[in-house]
């Protein structure tokens, strides 16, 4: 007996991953949720009225235990962003900046330069004998990110 159903993703999007005292760092969270909530019914062509129900999390690392995090992602990460993969689930976000507001569209926190061998020198950050060093532990980051997916079922689209 099986009661799940299907799950329909209509639309998702994201802003970009902006890095520590980045181009979002003056964005306040609610902005961000919303340009990715109206991006979000926008392209599923919904009408926002007929939205029944949103839910929003918020996640802040306050303490290590970072999951290690392999090098080859490091390598693909950077090949992925230059060929744009990610263009196309990014929404522009108007940010506060010094003078007026800047768009920041494209991810910030990548680092094409690291390298295996760089990665495999750092010294553990917590303990003597810990897995988790600045280069595998998540970084801090603003960002956000919105799926529209419809609470009843939705016919199959066949080709």
């Amino acid at each position: 007996m099986n009661d799940l159903e299907d799950v329909v993703v209509l639309s998702a999007v994201r802003t970009a991953i902006g890095r520590y005292g980045g181009g979002l760092a003056d964005a306040p969270p609610c902005d961000l949720a919303a340009t990715v909530v109206r991006e979000a019914v926008s392209r599923a062509g919904v009408e926002p009225g007929d939205v029944g129900h949103a839910v929003f999390g918020n996640v802040i690392h306050t303490e290590p235990g970072h999951v290690p995090g392999p090098g080859r992602r490091r390598q693909r990460r950077p090949a992925g962003h230059h060929a744009g993969y990610f263009d196309e689930q990014i929404t522009p976000v108007q940010a506060p900046a010094r003078k007026g507001t800047v768009a920041v569209a494209a991810d910030e926190h990548i680092r094409p330069d690291v390298i295996a061998a760089n990665l495999a020198r750092l010294r553990p950050a917590f303990t003597d004998d810990g897995t988790v060093t600045a280069g595998n532990a998540s970084g801090v980051n603003d960002a956000a990110a919105a799926v529209c997916s419809p609470a009843a079922p939705t016919p199959k689209v066949t080709a």
